[in-house]
């Protein structure tokens, strides 16, 4: 059963961006869109795990800086698939869609130290724009 719930997760991380409802202002997404069918194949099990256990194996934080163009203000929620050592994508969740692109683009060159527990994980990282 466990394995059945990693593969409809991984389905609609795939398929919709995240495992969150539906957001209707326009995201930023490094996240190739795939069928059911494209996402079995993969044969990749994603674990969620709490931002505190992320961050513990985090070995790169890069910071975003908003663009001069923006002179926008607020937090941006981004959900990154973790593959190994690297962001395989990342979606924002919220946001003003400048201050995304910025997240995104932030969050796509973090790197993390190997988990012993997991190889491929699904996380919460939250940027703020001051």
């Amino acid at each position: 059963m466990t394995a059945a719930i990693l593969l409809i997760a991984a389905f609609l991380f795939h398929t919709h961006g995240g495992l969150l409802p539906e957001i209707t202002a326009p995201r930023y997404t490094t996240c190739p869109e795939m069928s059911m069918e494209e996402a079995l194949k993969q044969n990749v099990a994603y674990m969620h795990v709490e931002t505190r256990e992320l961050l513990k194996y985090a070995t790169v934080k890069v910071q975003p800086k908003a663009p001069a163009s923006c002179r926008c203000r607020g937090s941006v929620r981004v959900e990154i698939k973790v593959e190994g050592e690297r962001v395989a994508c990342a979606i924002a969740l919220n946001g003003h869609p400048l201050l995304q692109e910025a997240a995104v683009k932030a969050a796509m060159q973090w790197r993390f130290k190997e988990n012993p527990r997991y190889d491929s994980v699904i996380g919460m990282l939250v940027f703020e724009f001051k």
